[in-house]
């Protein structure tokens, strides 16, 4: 059931027909397009309409980025890999901004991490301490101006493109605190607390079982607002790990059943808190949501059964290594928007070393001005090269 279900999936992406989502009654502004930052400015007008048009689709143009940024943001996702169903509605939805840009050094990879960086942005709404976002750099190298072919999960030769990018080995929705923290490590070179704060990012966004296996409303009650509502679903009030978990919402383990899908039958944890005029009464987490503040690395299975609990007599250990900044941004949510836009902006910059490289007056980069491009760090079959701005090694053709 599975097979044919996801072969049914891959012969409807092949030939994928995408519809515009813009709103009408928001014309994109008619701006000057003489220099490069005349062109991202158009570009930015450009996607605020369709975040305007759709604003649920704000959320798929972060994740978007994310999945891009795995290996290095080179605007190429493979969809007929499972962990990025779904994405096919941000790719369309941009693909007529990408296409106006791409003969002006504004790249499809620029155009992905632009989207994402004004969904970002858009997404704080009108909070008290909201972050200033600056989008500094472009000229991202896409995946078909890198390498002449790309491997794609099989190992096989395919030719490089938006949609059959090279082959990226996405987290895991089962990592334990070890596991999550050491594949952000090796693959983009962050620490706990900077991995911390990006994982807020679950701030936005909900789940379609057909697109990731999971079943829930959202990650919390206000799924289109970037807000710090994520730490609050996992810990609470106290002077103590143990009264942060103690007063945290209450979670238990389910099983979803996806027999009818092309995904494996899924675990994860439901409850957290409820608002009283909550519109999605039932949030959901996945287990490595959950590792940032139980360390159950010795109580699941396989499958992602994890056989401690959340609270009580046989509740699993605390996660010592990220609880105290779990805490610390539940706390603050204006010192989480501001670092927040610090390691997400640099997760859309990676792999160049653009840290101190771009100064004022200057007020746009190209990236193809740098003199090194950093080797992107490589966690365990990530992908088949260090990088994507490297040629793969180490497969064999198809004959």
């Amino acid at each position: 059931m599975r097979l044919i279900n996801f072969l049914a999936y891959c012969a409807a992406v092949a030939t994928p027909v995408y519809g515009q989502i813009r709103n009408p009654k928001i014309r994109p502004k008619v701006v000057k397009t003489e220099t490069p930052a005349q062109l991202l400015a158009a570009a930015r007008n450009e996607i605020l309409s369709i975040i305007e048009g759709m604003n649920s689709v704000g959320p798929k143009f972060v994740r978007l980025a994310f999945h891009d940024c795995v290996g290095g943001c080179d605007g190429c996702v493979d969809l007929l890999n499972l962990d990025n169903f779904g994405l096919e509605v941000p790719i369309g939805a941009l693909d007529h901004v990408v296409a106006s840009y791409a003969k002006r050094n504004v790249t499809r990879a620029d155009i992905w991490a632009l989207a994402a960086h004004i969904a970002a942005d858009v997404a704080q709404q009108d909070q008290p301490g909201k972050a200033e976002y600056s989008f500094d750099w472009y000229g991202r190298p896409t995946c078909e101006t890198i390498n002449t072919v790309c491997f794609n999960e099989k190992k096989h030769e395919v030719p490089c493109s938006a949609t059959r990018g090279p082959h990226r080995e996405l987290p895991s929705p089962n990592l334990d605190t070890h596991g999550v923290l050491k594949y952000f490590d090796e693959t983009f070179g962050l620490d706990a607390e900077e991995t911390t704060i990006l994982m807020g990012v679950h701030s936005l966004g909900r789940v379609q079982r057909t697109n990731s296996g999971f079943l829930g409303a959202g990650w919390d009650n206000t799924p289109l607002l970037l807000d710090n509502e994520w730490y609050h679903q996992l810990v609470g009030t106290g002077a103590t790990p143990k009264e942060w978990v103690r007063g945290a919402p209450s979670w238990k383990i389910r099983k979803i059943d996806n027999t009818d899908n092309a995904f494996p039958n899924r675990f994860q944890w439901t409850g957290g808190k409820v608002k009283a005029n909550a519109t999605n009464p039932v949030t959901f987490a996945l287990n490595t949501d959950m590792a940032f503040v139980r360390d159950f690395s010795q109580h699941i299975n396989a499958a992602g059964k994890v056989n401690c609990t959340f609270k009580g007599p046989t509740a699993c250990p605390i996660a010592n290594a990220t609880i105290t900044f779990m805490n610390e941004y539940a706390e603050n949510n204006t010192l989480w928007l501001l670092d927040f836009r610090d390691v997400f902006t640099f997760m859309l910059e990676f792999p160049f070393p653009t840290k101190d490289a771009c100064t004022p007056p200057k007020d746009l980069c190209f990236i193809g001005d740098l003199k090194t491009v950093a080797t992107a760090k490589l966690a365990v079959d990530v992908s088949p090269a260090a990088s994507p701005f490297v040629s793969p090694t180490g497969f064999v053709p198809v004959a």
